[in-house]
Formats: C-alpha cells, sequence, structure tokens
C-alpha cells in the first residue's frame, strides 16, 4: 500500500467512531512505560556497503515500550545498517524479553504505533505486515537496584541467516508526560527525558512544552469564561527520538490539535539538538549545509518528485512547485536518511493526511560541511 494510502486509511479510521476518545488513549496510556536505550553490538562483524564507519561496536538504539500486561512494542535503530525496524512482542517475569521485527512503515508517530499495536481502534481493517526482518530475545536485569536499566540479548537478521549480533543496551531516557484535564479542555506533552544528571535535553524540551501547553490551556479557558468553546479543546504533543550520531539528537514533535470545529489536524516540529560541553545548540535544516552550496535547489526536485510519486494533491495539480526552508522545517536525521514532514494542507487536502520524503544521506553528503551532523549520520558515527 502507498505512503498516501495508509495515511488516508490511517486518517479515516480515527475520524469513525469516537476520535478524541481513540485518540487520548494512544497519547497518554496509563499501563505502559517508555524507555529509550542505547548500546553496541558486542561481536565484530564487517562493514555492509553503503556503511561508511567500520561496525566492530555497531551502535544501536532501542525505543521500548512496555505493558502492564507483558505486551511489548518497540523501535530499533541500526545506523551502521542504514535500517529503522519497528516490532512487537511480550516481557515475561520483568525480565524475558522477545521481539520480532519488521521494516518500519512510514506514518507510524509518536505514541500511537504502540497503543494501535497492543489495542486496535475499533473497526480498523489492518495492514497486513510486512515480513520479518529480525528477532530479538534478551534478558532485561530486573534485579533490586537494576530495574530494568540493562538488556543483554541476541538480535537474529533474516538477511545474515545463521549469525546472530550479540547486542548490549543501557537504558538512557525515559518519557514523561505532562498532561491537564478540565472539563473540555485537555492538553498532555511527552517528551524523553535523559537520565544523566548533566544532560540539559529532558529540560529544554519540557521547558518549551509545558509553556505551549500552558498557553493552550489558558485560551481554552478564556473561551469557557465566554460560552464559546465549541466541542472541544485539545492539544497532545508527542516528542520521540528519531536518530542519535555523534554529539547530535534528532527529535520529531507530532502535536494533534482539536479546536472544536469539524476535524483535528496534525501538526510537525523537529528538534536537532547539538550537544557540547559548552552546552546545547538547536540546529535548523540550513545548518545541515555549506553556506555555499545550493542545497535547496537540490533537493527540491528531488523531494516533489517523491511527493508527486505519492499523488500529493497539490504538487500533481502544480500548485506546489517551489519549496523554501519554511517548507522543510520538520526534518530528522536517522538511520535511513534526512526525512521531511509535511503536515495535512501543506501538500494536498485534509483528507490525503500527512507526507513523509526520506532522502538517502548518499544523495546529500556532497552538500554537507565535514564534521557536521549529515556527515556523522551518514557514517553511522554511534552517539557519544
Amino acid at each position: 500500500m502507498s505512503r498516501l494510502r495508509k495515511s488516508f486509511v490511517r486518517t479515516a479510521v480515527l475520524l469513525i467512531g469516537g476520535l478524541l476518545v481513540q485518540l487520548a488513549a494512544a497519547q497518554a496510556d496509563d499501563d505502559a512505560s517508555r524507555s529509550i536505550y542505547f548500546g553496541t553490538v558486542l561481536n565484530t562483524s564487517p562493514s555492509l556497503p553503503g556503511a561508511r564507519v567500520a561496525t566492530a561496536r555497531e551502535a544501536v538504539i532501542l525505543d521500548l515500550t512496555l505493558y502492564d500486561d507483558g505486551f511489548a512494542y518497540a523501535r530499533l535503530i541500526l545506523p551502521g545498517r542504514r535500517s529503522v525496524l519497528a516490532g512487537s512482542g511480550s516481557l515475561r517475569n520483568n525480565s524475558d524479553l522477545r521481539l520480532v521485527f519488521r521494516q518500519e512503515p512510514p506514518g507510524d508517530y509518536a505514541g500511537w504505533a504502540a497503543q494501535f499495536a497492543h489495542r486496535p481502534v475499533e473497526g480498523s481493517t489492518p495492514t497486513p505486515p510486512a515480513g520479518v526482518v529480525a528477532s530479538f530475545a534478551g534478558y532485561r536485569d530486573y534485579s533490586f537496584g537494576a530495574e530494568g536499566t540493562v538488556i543483554t540479548g541476541a538480535l537474529a537478521l533474516a538477511a545474515e541467516p545463521g549469525k546472530v549480533l550479540n547486542l548490549e543496551l543501557r537504558r538512557s531516557a525515559e518519557y514523561a508526560s505532562w498532561r491537564l484535564e478540565q472539563g473540555r479542555i485537555r492538553a498532555s506533552f511527552t517528551s524523553p527525558y535523559w537520565l544523566s544528571a548533566d544532560s540539559p535535553v529532558g529540560d529544554y524540551l519540557e521547558a518549551a512544552g509545558r509553556e505551549r501547553i500552558r498557553d493552550f490551556v489558558n485560551e481554552g479557558r478564556r473561551f469557557v469564561a465566554d460560552g464559546v468553546l465549541g466541542w472541544g479543546w485539545e492539544m497532545h504533543e508527542y516528542v520521540t527520538l528519531e536518530g542519535a550520531s555523534a554529539s547530535y539528537l534528532s527529535l520529531l514533535n507530532h502535536a494533534y490539535v482539536y479546536t472544536g470545529g469539524a476535524h483535528p489536524n496534525t501538526f510537525f516540529a523537529s528538534y536537532l539538538l547539538e550537544l557540547r560541553p559548552s552546552g546545547l545548540t538547536a540546529l535548523g535544516i540550513q545548518d545541515l549545509f555549506r553556506t555555499d552550496s545550493t542545497w535547496l535547489k537540490r533537493l527540491t526536485p528531488l523531494i516533489l518528485e517523491d511527493l508527486a510519486r505519492q499523488e500529493a494533491a497539490w504538487v500533481t495539480q502544480g500548485d506546489v512547485t517551489e519549496l523554501s526552508p519554511i517548507d522543510l522545517a520538520a526534518f530528522t536525521l536517522s538511520a535511513d536518511g534526512l526525512t521531511i514532514y509535511f503536515a495535512p494542507y501543506a501538500m494536498g487536502p485534509y483528507v490525503q493526511g500527512s507526507f513523509e520524503v526520506t532522502l538517502p544521506y548518499e544523495s546529500l553528503l556532497g552538500l554537507a560541511p565535514a564534521g557536521g551532523a549529515l556527515e556523522a549520520f551518514g557514517m553511522g558515527s554511534p552517539p557519544r
């Protein structure tokens, strides 16, 4: 199924049968905990075609959601292999972790993927999953004082039969949520909070998110006081880690907003954070490229060609023929490339949903400065 059709089906499903209730559950699932683990492949393996870094200590990032009933959902990022996987499985006795992975489909944002895998939307017809590409069997240390901080185990890849990758993963961040409910006003903000005492990332993300929640809630309260609130007033923001390399973290903010009209809407924002001993710096898409390069001119036809292939109406009808840096402001860097996110209405009518375009690093590195974020992610450099 094409990205566009997946987005259309997802939008249609959400709009049918009580959207607000379903989405509130997806964004605030009280029986789930979510953590990020950074780790390495312990056994050596040769560099793969397209990976420009030796993988003797190949980096691995695991974004793991665990439910009280033992259901587990995970995203697995393998920077050296240019691969982002997603899958589900189980956690037994708080220690025995089993996961089955497939290629991550586009359009699975925020906490939706885990929630829908755990508890599908009533009346929906799930898309048949793609074939299994990897499986993981591991041990989660849940002894007193450890409480899940370390996971060890073996990852088997379908593309490499007869071989397993021995992984050691350590918990680096936990997702934290701030929520408010007052009558028809509902707001929440979720983001990863780094557990290192000297990390500024968690406070940086939370400060911005809580300020937006406060402003949104205060506006809703004024409408309540004036008697013109409408059918509801909701905003749920969910920030996820999409990639990490060298001193860089790439995160996506997926926001759901409903202000009492005919339907809700989705918005994207992103954070590319550079962490140095001197502090934290937020970078924009223009910071990925050399100042003397014609990066926008080079990227525009690649992006528009991909959007046309996805049948984005404003592109196929000729309404959008150029792009500006503002159009490309929501972006992430992950194992598989530079991804640009377009909210509903940006490249087509609401019914078409959102769009995303991923450009492989091979098409970008000639435009990037040495030692920058694009080079780090393109080489699969492990986070530090």
